[in-house]
């Protein structure tokens, strides 16, 4: 089988999500904007700026001439939100061959819902990665919509617990909390620190990511007020600047919870999250949209409201007296994080469109 992957960007999980895809029983064909030493297939450079409809359409063109070239029988639009800001125009100068569209976000805003739709009816297949979100589909097009769980793609970094502490240089008996990656608006940290002061337990706080929304200076403040009030009750790591995948990993594995209390503008999917749950750990989080809905499902944590710290104290204080403990349904989706898992889902949807 001929899969031609189609993406606009080589940065953060883009290569791994791409890896996660290709299958290398296929013949493996991909349209990126620079080149990747290490991906299964022939590889085609086709830049990307995201700038104007017309230098969209430049790049779409680009990319026509190219399928043409190769004749694949299934095209993969990896990431397929760039196709939502034109409601998926063009797609139908492809519709002889077999299309599969992946959105990553999946914001329940008007505009948007309708542009996924409009491009769902011009494909076969849409998968996403967002518990329920296949509501957001017209009744037709949720026989498209298939629901896979994002990838975890930093196995190959996986360490044990009492590991990763000595690499980051913990010592401690307290249970350790962790807040990790870039540090964005989403990560609703006003919140977050408002609640820390108010939890009576004793905790380790590891803050680790690039300062971005929250600066530098904020995210040390915060920390040191943190160390005023709880006094010997608390200790901190904080590592405020870009971190590998290697040390993102760390962070996770070195914890015991995972703080995923993101703002209710956030409807995506998180990567700590993804491999918290991998490592069996405590999530905390917001109950909205698809991080309150694993945490529901698949019984991986404690959530409540992304503006309660009154609600998010409480359920730290609950989660550093009794972390979770996985039951089947959580190791069922363990399985299917895995990469090995998901490409398992990803190669049953090629062979359907084969029929």
């Amino acid at each position: 089988m001929k899969v031609l992957y189609i993406d606009i960007s080589i940065t953060g999980h883009h290569v791994p999500y791409l890896k996660a895809l290709s299958n290398k029983e296929n013949e493996n064909i991909y349209i990126i904007p620079k080149h990747v030493d290490d991906l299964l297939g022939k590889i085609h450079i086709v830049p990307y700026a995201k700038q104007d409809i017309v230098s969209f359409y430049k790049w779409y063109f680009k990319i026509l001439k190219i399928i043409k070239q190769e004749n694949p029988d299934i095209i993969h639009f990896a990431f397929a939100d760039v196709l939502i800001k034109t409601f998926g125009i063009g797609l139908g100068l492809i519709k002889k061959y077999k299309i599969v569209c992946s959105f990553h976000r999946m914001d329940n805003n008007t505009f948007k819902n309708f542009s996924r739709n409009i491009i769902a009816n011009k494909v076969d297949i849409v998968t996403t990665h967002v518990l329920g979100s296949e509501e957001l589909f017209t009744a037709r097009n949720q026989k498209k919509c298939h629901f896979v769980p994002y990838p975890s793609t930093l196995e190959a970094y996986y360490c044990s617990t009492k590991e990763a502490r000595q690499k980051l240089n913990i010592n401690t008996s307290y249970p350790v909390i962790a807040v990790v990656g870039i540090m964005s608006q989403y990560k609703n940290l006003d919140i977050l620190f408002k609640a820390l002061e108010n939890v009576i337990l004793p905790f380790y706080l590891i803050i680790a990511g690039k300062p971005s929304y929250y600066s530098e200076t904020y995210l040390n403040d915060k920390v040191s007020k943190l160390k005023s009030i709880k006094k010997d009750k608390f200790d901190a790591t904080l590592i405020l600047r870009y971190i590998s995948d290697e040390e993102f990993v760390q962070c996770i594995s070195a914890s015991d919870i995972i703080a995923v209390n993101y703002s209710k503008s956030f409807e995506g999917t998180s990567g700590p999250m993804t491999e918290g749950i991998r490592l069996k750990k405590t999530i905390i989080g917001s109950s909205h949209s698809n991080i309150g809905h694993y945490i529901a499902k698949y019984n991986i944590g404690y959530s409540c409201d992304a503006d309660d710290t009154d609600a998010l104290a409480e359920i730290f204080e609950k989660a550093l007296k009794k972390p979770i403990k996985y039951t089947n349904i959580a190791d069922e989706l363990i399985k299917m994080q895995s990469a090995e898992g998901f490409r398992k889902e990803i190669s049953v949807i090629y062979k359907s469109l084969k029929n």
